[in-house]
């Protein structure tokens, strides 16, 4: 009989997707540990562009571009072509300065004439048209400066058609937004804000937990917009001690069943769970000022790159117990992937054996170690990107090698691994078991017409049960539940069943699917060159 299949793990199915959806729609590439959504009208200063080598034959003031050198790479390479044409409109002058390429992308270069001081800026639309009218949207990276000019980057996910391509760039309108911020109060859960904020309602804390030997305060929130678009403005909560916001671990944005309602959780290493001194803003990125324009520039690109791309097939398990299986290897001067066979999938239940993947993955090329992550397009599927860190007239022999770390092993409890929930009532009752040698406790209870269940474990190497099921005669009713960010911050897990999906009488659960960790798990696997012995 087939079954229906559980969702196996929101952590990293659910979130993945939404992720990898909103790179495509612009943000910019994380490492596999951090998975955080990216407001999509655009990016914050990260400071000033600084000067470098000759871009092909002209000179241009263009350094390392968001931390990321695949265009720094190229540009020093020689490749791409000079533009420097500027349009007017609106009183704005918009200089495009450059295009870089290669076979699956397209950078353009620009400055605006505009000062924008300390805000975040976005165009209304920005398209990259094509000899045959094709048009592919542009997603916009900006950085701000001290003088007149804002400079950035404008990216499509296409590559040159063919040896000598006449493109336009059009960019229409261009909105910069301020940082609106409110202080909040202390949190704790339960606490719900009227924020009556510009387009958001309220929120409410549905999380505030402190691991006092991890030193780790733990929040989840839900915040109601009056329409989804406005959470594009990335409204948040930080907190603040002694007037510096203190740094975010493990941000996530979960799963939301409405599409105005956020769901977050941020983690901050603390000393206590109430910082003293600390206060809580509520802040989110309001529109300051419009400018209506229409920029459109012409030019003549052409495929410089062709000739400057290194393929070699591959045919590689990346694990012994994974079937993610690494398919080619393609180097440009902008980046260097590796393409996927059937990623992720839920093998799990297909072999029964644990399915293995890595929280940390890096690129050595040469020695250096090259931070990526996990990409999806329409045109490549499932495929590791990586920045290329620097150009080589021939690629065969440059030793590479894949770095994959921190492993998470998915499980499948053995089917026979039923425990007995006698009685389930309001009041809390407990069971223990062990999963695969790590000591578990369920707590369940009545809630409403929910059969709540929790899970927890002091084994920090336990990574926390996915998804339980109940069974109902030949029948599995698998659990709903409560998705966590990307990286867990604990093992603890909540799940539920809605009642009237449950048989009646005594119920048999299953632990289903659960997590173990082997943090100081390190696999390799070499992809290119004279494989070398005196690896760490």
């Amino acid at each position: 009989m087939n079954e229906r299949q559980p969702d196996f793990d929101a952590m990293w199915t659910k979130i993945e997707s939404k992720v990898q959806s909103e790179r495509m729609k612009g943000s910019a590439p994380a490492p596999a540990r951090r998975r955080v959504r990216a407001a999509a009208i655009g990016l914050v200063a990260a400071g000033s562009l600084l000067a470098m080598p000759a871009f092909a034959r002209m000179p241009l003031a263009w350094d390392e571009l968001w931390q990321r050198f695949g265009v720094e790479t190229a540009v020093k390479g020689g490749f791409g072509e000079a533009i420097d044409r500027t349009v007017t409109s609106g009183g704005v002058p918009f200089t495009l300065r450059g295009v870089v390429a290669d076979e699956s992308q397209t950078a353009l270069l620009f400055e605006l004439g505009v000062k924008p001081g300390d805000r975040v800026a976005a165009f209304g639309e920005a398209t990259l048209i094509g000899e045959d009218g094709s048009e592919t949207p542009l997603h916009t990276y900006f950085s701000f400066d001290d003088t007149e000019k804002l400079s950035g980057k404008l990216t499509a996910d296409r590559g040159l058609g063919k040896p000598s391509e006449r493109l336009r760039v059009s960019a229409k309108d261009v909105t910069f937004y301020r940082l609106a911020e409110r202080p909040v109060g202390a949190l704790s859960e339960g606490k719900t804000i009227a924020l009556q904020s510009g387009p958001f309602r309220e929120a409410k804390i549905t999380k505030y937990a402190y691991d006092a030997e991890a030193e780790l305060l733990t929040i989840r929130y839900e915040i109601e917009a009056t329409e989804a678009d406005a959470l594009d403005l990335a409204p948040r909560f930080e907190l603040v001690m002694e007037g510096k916001r203190v740094p975010g671990l493990n941000a996530a944005v979960l799963p939301s069943e409405r599409p105005n309602l956020l769901v977050a959780e941020t983690s901050y290493h603390t000393a206590e769970a109430v910082p003293a001194g600390a206060e809580w803003r509520f802040n989110y990125l309001a529109a300051d000022e419009r400018i209506e324009g229409d920029w459109t520039i012409a030019f003549d690109a052409a495929a410089v790159q062709a000739e400057a791309v290194y393929r070699k097939k591959l045919d590689v398990a990346a694990d012994n117990d994974s079937d993610m299986t690494l398919r080619s290897l393609t180097v440009t001067p902008l980046n260097i992937r590796i393409a996927l066979k059937d990623f992720p999938s839920n093998s799990v239940f297909a072999t029964g054996e644990p399915e293995v993947r890595y929280r940390d993955i890096a690129l050595s090329v040469d020695g250096r170690i090259v931070e990526g992550g996990l990409w999806h397009t329409d045109e490549e599927g499932y495929h590791l990107r990586f920045e290329t860190p620097d150009w080589r007239s021939d690629w065969s022999n440059v030793p590479m090698e894949l770095v994959m770390r921190d492993a998470s092993l998915y499980r499948l409890a053995d089917a026979e691994h039923l425990l007995t929930l006698a009685s389930p009532s309001a009041e809390p009752q407990t069971i223990e078991t062990e999963l695969n040698g790590y000591p578990v406790t369920y707590t369940y209870y009545v809630e409403g017409d929910r059969l709540m269940l929790e899970s927890d474990s002091p084994d920090d190497r336990f990574g926390g049960v996915n998804q339980s099921y109940i069974v109902d005669g030949r029948k599995k009713v698998w659990s709903k539940f409560e998705a966590g960010p990307p990286v867990r911050v604990d093992n603890r897990r909540k799940e539920w069943f809605e009642r009237k999906d449950l048989p009646d009488g005594e119920l048999l659960l299953n632990p289903g699917t659960y997590l173990t960790l082997e943090p100081e798990r390190v696999e390799r696997v070499w992809l290119n060159g004279e494989e070398q012995d005196d690896r760490e």
